[in-house]
């Protein structure tokens, strides 16, 4: 198999500060993962405040590179900017289309100045997002191997196939698409709430994936990558445990990210496994999980960039 020369796991990070957080009717629409909150919506904004800058501590802490930026007011879900801004190892800053029009108003190309200065060389910005093109979320809905340049993508009304195959042609990756739904028969909004794909071993929801086929071949493919699959049930799925992130902390050494809800769904087995591999980093973040209908992998927008 032939290897792109980009390691897995970034170094650093850009993460939104969710000022302006809310519950958000219009992605609830296909999100079944959002809940209500119980408190008032100050309490809800002092709460997510709190527990992102727990994990900004937590991840410059374990010597991540972590870059903040303030969201806006009109932007309730702009902690999770991994759907709107990816990066590759050969200077790409990929911009991507959101279905929501709300989400849209997230895309914030003045990020990649950001970036910029803080020392990542931008060789050039792939604008997805034109008008009229259907959306692909970022690596909410590709789930990426990047040494082989491979994709996981789970069918999904924020996935099109149309804006899936010009990524493959941009960026020289292969797609593999599988159709996977909750309990009820609701298909998954986000491959990453399901897949985690690190350097040596991933999680996986696999009996999520309704096809026979589709979830052999998944399993296999995932192996051959990594070399270890962790088998979620749909609990662990509901808990989040299929939403972490390797990256690289202090002197190359491989941590994985994810909630503290999600880490006490693992078995210990799963525990073990990991911990074998990565420093395993976990950090609370209710208030976020149940507004936003995601977690910590998604409130990451890994920077695979270059250094100047």
């Amino acid at each position: 198999m032939s290897d792109s020369g980009e390691g897995q796991c970034a170094r650093a990070v850009l993460m939104v500060r969710p000022a302006h957080i809310a519950p958000d009717p219009e992605t609830a629409a296909s999100n079944a993962f959002q809940r209500s909150w119980p408190g008032t919506l100050a309490e809800l904004r002092r709460a997510a405040l709190a527990e992102f800058d727990a994990v900004v501590a937590a991840l410059s802490g374990a010597g991540v590179d972590v870059i903040v930026a303030e969201d806006r007011p009109d932007t309730p879900d702009a902690a999770f900017p991994n759907n709107w801004i990816g990066t590759h190892a050969d200077g790409t800053v990929v911009i991507y289309p959101l279905l929501a029009e709300a989400r849209r108003r997230e895309v914030r190309p003045e990020l990649v100045e950001t970036l910029a200065a803080r020392g990542y060389r931008v060789a050039r910005v792939l604008r997805l997002d034109a008008p009229g093109v259907p959306p692909l979320e970022g690596t909410g809905s590709l789930v990426l191997h990047r040494p082989s340049r491979q994709a996981f993508v789970c069918e999904s009304v924020r996935s099109s196939e149309l804006t899936l195959r010009r990524f493959e042609r941009e960026l020289g990756y292969r797609s593999h698409v599988f159709r996977a739904q909750d309990p009820g028969g609701l298909p998954v909004y986000h491959t990453n709430v399901l897949l985690s794909v690190a350097e040596n071993f991933a999680l996986a929801g696999n009996g999520c994936v309704s096809d026979p086929a589709e979830r052999a071949a998944l399993l296999a493919r995932l192996h051959d990558l990594t070399g270890c699959v962790l088998e979620l049930s749909w609990e662990q799925v509901a808990s989040f445990c299929g939403n972490g992130l390797s990256l690289r902390g202090a002197g190359g050494d491989p941590l994985f990210a994810l909630s503290a809800r999600a880490e006490r769904a693992l078995s210990p087995a799963q525990r073990r496994a990991i911990e074998s591999r990565a420093h395993l980093l976990a950090v609370p973040i209710d208030a976020i999980e149940t507004v936003g209908g995601g977690s910590l992998r998604c409130l990451l927008a890994e920077v695979h960039l270059p250094r100047v």
